[in-house]
């Protein structure tokens, strides 16, 4: 190449059609006479750039054109070599993508288990809210009857009794509850496991075709097996999705009642924080029942006693027409009315 090289005039040379590492050589013999000043600051840009590529032209690198090798890709002599980052990658991400694949194959097999788990704790939650509410409307009703009777001791022991039935059922169905929660758990890990398949699939597929388009490929068989990889990671992790969302709906609809379960026990029992001591508001509602049943006798005393005073207010008035006029009227028709009654018009 170095004689080819020398052999040609430098009023000859085309600076333009000739290589950044062509026109270095030219620059170490010191034939530069005729280089054009924009291909001499092309190679001073070029010197700057971190592992620039020698193997293209100027008119190469002004039109935007890609060279189909890269710098660690081309040995001394400027020729390909056998190693390629873009393969060795798509290898690596291959290998990821088969073991992607075979976490959530695995693990497939168990969702059915743990939706089969996830409702039997939530069967069972329901038999002990049933028994527990069962049970605690009948000490309810039997305090109502003590409070009726005003039997302090036997409210005092029925609110013990209340209270313990209500902690008792909260932590039994607290205890599904938290089966419940460990399968959703389960679920959830499941399908992080198949998002990050679908995820390592996508990659590994990316890489794969970007190697395969270029047609100096060292491998193309083992690229596309790399890309079969891929897919196959995607498909995976896909069904894996598709098999696991609906159990997910499922077991968060069940863990939702069983909480719901545990909330009414515990305020039957009297021990709600928030809505107040039932067997207290009972007791209230038993109260006011009490004097609702006194006021319409008070009521019906009142209003006698007051349509009587009414009565004797308008006899007397008869009796005497001077004691109507004894309230204050400033009504002109009504005072000459009053003056004619009395006689004074």
């Amino acid at each position: 190449m170095v004689d080819a090289i020398n052999g040609i005039e430098p009023k000859k040379i085309d600076w333009y059609k000739l290589t950044l590492r062509e026109v270095q050589q030219y620059q170490s013999e010191g034939i530069t006479e005729d280089m054009p000043s924009e291909i001499k600051r092309w190679v001073e840009e070029m010197a700057k750039v971190a592992n620039a590529p020698d193997n293209v032209t100027y008119e190469m690198s002004q039109s935007g054109a890609e060279t189909t090798l890269n710098p660690d890709e081309t040995n001394v002599n400027g020729d390909k070599s056998s190693g390629s980052r873009g393969l060795d990658e798509a290898l690596a991400l291959g290998e990821q993508s088969d073991l992607a694949a075979d976490e959530v194959e695995s693990l497939m097999s168990e969702i059915e288990d743990w939706s089969a788990n996830a409702a039997e704790a939530y069967s069972q939650a329901q038999n002990e809210y049933s028994t527990a509410m069962g049970k605690i409307n009948a000490l309810m009703r039997e305090r109502a009857g003590a409070v009726q009777n005003g039997d302090n001791s036997k409210i005092a022991s029925l609110n013990e009794e209340l209270a313990s039935a209500g902690k008792a059922a909260q932590g039994t169905i607290g205890g599904y509850s938290a089966q419940i929660d460990t399968m959703q758990g389960n679920i959830s890990a499941f399908s992080t496991s198949a998002m990050n398949a679908i995820s390592i699939g996508e990659q590994t597929t990316e890489v794969a075709n970007a190697e395969l388009a270029n047609v100096d490929a060292p491998d193309v068989s083992k690229v596309k097996n790399i890309i079969a990889q891929g897919t196959n990671a995607i498909n995976v992790g896909s069904s894996g999705l598709e098999a696991s969302s609906g159990v997910d709906a499922n077991i968060g609809s069940f863990g939702q009642i069983v909480r719901s379960y545990m909330s009414d026990v515990s305020e039957a029992g009297g021990l709600g924080e928030n809505t107040g001591n039932k067997a207290e508001d009972q007791d209230n509602k038993i109260d006011d029942a009490k004097e609702s049943d006194k006021k319409p006798t008070e009521n019906v005393t009142e209003n006698k006693t007051d349509d009587k005073k009414d009565d004797d207010k308008k006899e007397d008035e008869i009796k005497d027409p001077a004691l109507s006029d004894k309230d204050i009227t400033t009504d002109i028709l009504e005072i000459i009315k009053r003056k004619e009654r009395r006689g004074e018009v």
